[in-house]
């Protein structure tokens, strides 16, 4: 059997193509922020926000892209779309030194604990973190899932421990943003307006 016989498409959303958007998204951004607008932040307000911006379309093309289709999926069963055992692969990842794993997926929502503490008024107690982390990769995970259904083939497995590592990672990163918001904000007193 020849590879393409057994290979469908893959769909990326390639870098070349993330640097577009994110150059685009800058422009709209600086235009309506300095050209448009009255009230006018300084520069570093303006760079976090657009750094939101560059994160959000960054996760995006980790956590959904490359998409695969295969034209003969009949070996594929409904158990490899998901791992719903807690610690099944932290634990092997810790014992056989496979780091990426395990802080990859902290790594990954880390800088929503940031943004959150930094620039949410709403979400200022770890509770609330722990609710808006859970909810945003629980919401991840899912749509892994829908896109592994459509396509028949489990590109992105929905696995729990994804979902450890990732809410450790957005609380961890709270944690540090609530640590250094105090120098930060002596500092630069107009970029933290939330504690």
């Amino acid at each position: 059997m020849i590879l393409g016989d057994i290979v469908g498409h893959r769909y990326d959303f390639k870098e070349s193509i993330l640097g577009i958007l994110i150059l685009g998204a800058f422009l709209l951004f600086f235009l309506v922020d300095f050209l448009i607008k009255k009230n006018r932040r300084d520069i570093l307000s303006t760079l976090l926000i657009y750094s939101v911006i560059v994160y959000i379309l960054c996760l995006i093309k980790v956590v959904f892209f490359p998409i695969y289709t295969f034209k003969d999926t009949s070996d594929i069963k409904i158990s490899m779309f998901f791992q719903v055992i807690p610690f099944k692969s932290i634990i092997p990842s810790l014992k056989y030194h496979n780091w990426i794993q395990v802080i990859g997926n902290m790594a990954l929502l880390f800088p929503v604990g940031v943004y959150l503490k930094i620039l949410s008024k709403r979400v200022q107690s770890l509770k609330k973190v722990l609710v808006v982390s859970l909810l945003l990769t629980l919401s991840i995970e899912c749509i892994q899932l829908i896109i592994d259904f459509i396509t028949h083939y489990p590109n992105k497995v929905f696995d729990i421990d994804d979902i450890i590592l990732n809410v450790i990672g957005c609380i961890a990163g709270w944690k540090v943003a609530e640590n250094l918001l105090p120098h930060l904000k002596k500092d630069n007193p107009s970029i933290l307006t939330n504690s």
